[in-house]
């Protein structure tokens, strides 16, 4: 499926999989459902997307029930290829939880809820705290 013409719309994949829909304003996209091995390709051609002519973007995670490292990756993937970075919204613990583990919490251009701070080093980390 081709994304690079996905705007002010709603993408759904599969029943109960995954929900994607641009918002619009400051090209944010709203994340529900499943993203996994399946999905997370197109979650990266919808990032790409809304990246398209940015500095920054964001994505409303508050929908999201399952992401696997796929998803994970295609969300610290955007982030660092975007000047001005990821905003992540509403993300559930789980998703933060992932997020820590993985260590991309701290991903170069990844914020959470719009709360960087920086480290030693100069690289964006994450205010957030994970659930646990």
């Amino acid at each position: 499926m081709d994304m690079t013409d996905f705007t002010a719309s709603t993408l759904e994949i599969g029943k109960g999989g995954l929900s994607i829909t641009c918002l619009g304003v400051g090209g944010g996209l709203r994340i529900e459902g499943h993203v996994d091995g399946t999905t997370a390709p197109l979650l990266a051609q919808a990032l790409a997307s809304a990246m398209n002519g940015r500095d920054d973007t964001y994505a409303d995670l508050g929908g999201v029930r399952f992401i696997d490292v796929g998803g994970l990756r295609a969300l610290a993937v955007a982030a660092a290829r975007l000047q001005g970075g990821l905003t992540l919204l509403s993300v559930p613990p789980h998703v933060l939880r992932l997020l820590s583990l993985t260590g991309w919490d701290r991903a170069p251009g990844l914020r959470l809820d719009g709360q960087v701070s920086e480290d030693p080093a100069g690289r964006p980390q994450s205010d957030a705290e994970p659930a646990g």
